[in-house]
């Protein structure tokens, strides 16, 4: 399976619900690819996200369905859960969010 957001604030939102299920269904850590665009994300919200290995192109089937992907310097980390949900619920999930623009009247 593999996820995509929009913008920023939209994947922290996505990783804030991941977290919630993960803990609700009894799960302490998370395993899962990040590019390095996520990981610097994650870095900037206090997530400490252990990285266990590049993620490699050939050691999925049909490499070439991937486009671009593997170009994002993609890496298989850990997470523990009730860290990340800690940092996802304490407001610093705002830094990621858009900023809702104001219009003059």
């Amino acid at each position: 399976t593999a996820l995509a957001a929009a913008r920023p604030g939209a994947m922290a939102a996505l990783l804030q619900g991941f977290a919630e299920i993960g803990l609700e269904a009894g799960y302490r850590w998370g395993l899962f690819t990040a590019t390095a665009r996520l990981r610097r994300m994650a870095g900037r919200i206090g997530i400490n996200l252990i990285e266990l290995s590049e993620a490699r192109q050939d050691r999925v089937p049909d490499p070439k369905n991937w486009g671009s992907y593997y170009d994002q310097q993609p890496m298989v980390c850990a997470v523990e859960g009730r860290s990340a949900q800690g940092h996802l619920n304490s407001g610093l999930l705002s830094i990621c969010s858009p900023r809702k623009s104001v219009t003059a009247q």
